[in-house]
């Protein structure tokens, strides 16, 4: 790395903060705060999709909205997102965003899944997670990609037991949706949960539509998304079905 770049790194000249904020106690708010009080003096870039200003300062729907280069991006870990919730079925789970460290987590999430499970998420028959699809599913962009895990509440640092992840379009207003849950756990009520959470977080940035695909013999996810409100349509001659809900029309 040249020192030019190292300087936009310890002496930026302008900084953007992904999830900027005005709610008292949330990451982003702290963000602005410290740089504003404390005398930075370069050019800020609040990103924030769900507010046009920041304090007194415009706010961009996402980092590439920008109309000069930016030295610097802050994107903090949105711990708003964060809770302690029961499924339907009475387990205890953590629910929170994935981190980068959860790697080997996922690994063995995937690990737990069998064949049909892996076909039904990915719909191709993988043995194992690709380096470039484990980071790519770790190491998120929190601005326009949602993707909370269930973790077991008995031993939350060593076992989680599904994933979820919602990824905006580029119209910043719909996005697509899919789940994965271990094995053992299906079934259970962990799927529900995951998407009541994604289906929250959603509504909270104003999205208006989110949609998926899933494999016709996928019954349970068929059933859990027409129980939650999702409109189904059987894609022709290919075996699936899209699940869509609006939620300017609910």
């Amino acid at each position: 790395m040249s020192v030019e770049n190292l300087d936009k790194i310890f002496q930026p000249n302008s900084i953007a903060v992904v999830g900027a904020s005005e709610r008292k106690g949330s990451v982003g708010a702290a963000l602005m705060h410290n740089l504003i009080e404390r005398g930075f003096c370069g050019e800020i870039f609040p990103v924030n999709p769900n507010h046009k200003k920041i304090g007194r300062l415009p706010a961009y729907p996402s980092i590439r909205d920008f109309e000069v280069p930016v030295d610097l991006v802050i994107s903090p870990y949105p711990d708003q997102y964060e809770e302690h919730t029961q499924t339907s079925t009475g387990i205890d789970i953590f629910v929170r965003p994935i981190r980068p460290e959860d790697a080997p987590l996922l690994i063995e999430l995937f690990e737990s899944l069998s064949p049909q499970s892996v076909y039904r998420r990915f719909f191709t028959p993988l043995k194992r997670l690709p380096p470039t699809m484990l980071a790519r599913f770790t190491q998120i962009d929190y601005d326009r990609h949602i993707a909370p895990v269930a973790l077991s509440e008995s031993n939350w640092q060593d076992s989680m037991l599904g994933v979820a992840r919602v990824i905006l379009e580029r119209n910043q207003k719909e996005a697509e949706f899919s789940i994965v849950v271990g094995d053992p756990w299906q079934g259970k009520g962990i799927g529900a949960a995951l998407l009541h959470r994604c289906i929250s977080i959603a509504k909270e940035r104003g999205i208006e539509k989110i949609m998926g695909i899933v494999v016709a013999e996928n019954t349970q996810m068929l059933t859990l998304g027409k129980k939650l409100g999702f409109k189904i349509n059987k894609v022709i001659g290919a075996g699936e079905h899209e699940l869509s809900i609006n939620f300017q029309t609910k």
